[in-house]
């Protein structure tokens, strides 16, 4: 009786168990990679836009 229930019940389900977690996770590293290089851009840009800024107001200040 338990055998045949494993025969019937046991065919799918096996095999995707592993792979998926790591898929996930590199998608995730990924991600976060992305969003990293980002914020980086982004705080380089801020940075260079405040400078300017900074070297405006001195011109000015001083002319």
């Amino acid at each position: 009786m338990y055998r045949q229930f494993t025969i019937d019940g046991d065919g799918d389900g096996d095999g995707d168990g592993d792979g998926d977690g790591g898929k996930v996770i590199s998608m995730i590293q990924k991600s976060t990679e992305r969003i990293h290089a980002q914020c980086f851009f982004i705080t380089i840009i801020y940075l260079h836009i405040n400078n300017e800024a900074y070297l405006l107001n001195l011109y000015k200040s001083s002319g």
